[in-house]
């Protein structure tokens, strides 16, 4: 199943790719540009995924799920288990009262890492969305790196985009 989530233009969980791998690309990538001054312009768009998965809402999950071809009947019963859960805090030795999520997951809920692996499928072709009605085709999905305990504690992504030129009569 991992192997049809995982996009190969990701450069994480991809079998013999490491993470200096994606150091070493962008690199030559930034190296590549600055040689290419006064040439058809270009841009690297980094996108730091720590914010932009700080928590991922019940409708976000229920088309994602939806996307990747889970059944109505799978999808409703991911949401019943996820969406009615609790959670209390311990507070000064005491634990507190009963609580709710109201819009989604959080980090570091056991679940998060789970139902990220699927948006982080699902998130470039999003992203790309606009970049190929305004600005052009994006190249490729350049790289992702991760570090542990927390996945989300150093995820970045880069992308690079070239935009068409535009002719002004």
């Amino acid at each position: 199943m991992l192997n049809d989530l995982i996009n190969p233009l990701q450069g994480s969980f991809v079998p013999g790719r490491r993470a200096i791998d994606n150091v070493i690309i962008v690199q030559e990538i930034v190296h590549s540009l600055n040689l290419k001054k006064g040439s058809v312009g270009t841009m690297v768009i980094k996108i730091d995924l720590e914010k932009a998965f700080d928590h991922l809402e019940w409708g976000f999950i229920r088309k994602m799920l939806l996307s990747f071809n889970f059944p109505d009947l799978w999808v409703n019963l991911i949401l019943s288990c996820i969406s009615s859960s609790s959670s209390s805090v311990l507070f000064n030795g005491g634990k507190t009262e009963n609580f709710w999520p109201s819009r989604g997951i959080r980090q570091g809920d056991p679940l998060s890492l789970t139902f990220s692996s699927y948006a982080l499928n699902t998130f470039p072709r999003v992203l790309m969305r606009p970049f190929r009605k305004n600005l052009g085709n994006p190249s490729k999905l350049l790289v992702e790196v991760h570090s542990y305990p927390t996945v989300f504690s150093r995820m970045t992504s880069f992308y690079l985009v070239r935009p068409p030129l535009i002719t002004v009569t």
